[in-house]
């Protein structure tokens, strides 16, 4: 089935509020609270010039702040949305492995590919969905965690 709609879909993909590298970043520096420059380059991977000038880019999009020593921290009132790309991604894995039968590799780059993306109606959605599938009383939190 075509999308109905493409060039709003299109235009409106363009208008999300982060990349999806941004996203990583910003996973990780949530994941760590506090973050060097340096902590970035080890855990995503990724050249220091790379990290610094996407440092620059999240402080100055207001993302992120760099304290006194010279880390970074999420932005407060951006933590939330952060919190909500990491639960997409858990519940992503969850639907890929236990509903459709996917590896955790292939369940794993897939998700990674849509964690930011994903609507919060799809998100509230797929969670009730799955809580359901496992015989859990629909809440936030408490799906299966795979390791």
């Amino acid at each position: 089935m075509r999308c109905t709609q493409p060039n709003k879909v299109w235009k409106g993909f363009h208008d999300n509020p982060m990349t999806h590298s941004e996203a990583h970043y910003l996973m990780t520096i949530y994941d760590l609270q506090k973050a060097r420059a340096a902590d970035l380059v080890t855990a995503l991977n990724i050249a220091a010039p790379t990290v610094s000038q996407a440092l620059k880019a999240l402080v100055k999009k207001g993302w992120i702040i760099q304290n006194e020593d010279k880390s970074f921290s999420l932005m407060a009132e951006r933590a939330p949305i952060v919190a909500q790309i990491e639960t997409n991604k858990a519940l992503l894995m969850d639907l890929f492995v236990t509903q459709l039968g996917l590896s955790k590799e292939i369940a794993d780059r897939d998700s990674c590919k849509i964690e930011h993306l994903l609507s919060p109606e799809a998100a509230a959605a797929l969670e009730k969905f799955l809580h359901k599938q496992h015989g859990h009383k629909a809440k936030s939190g408490g799906l299966p965690v795979l390791s």
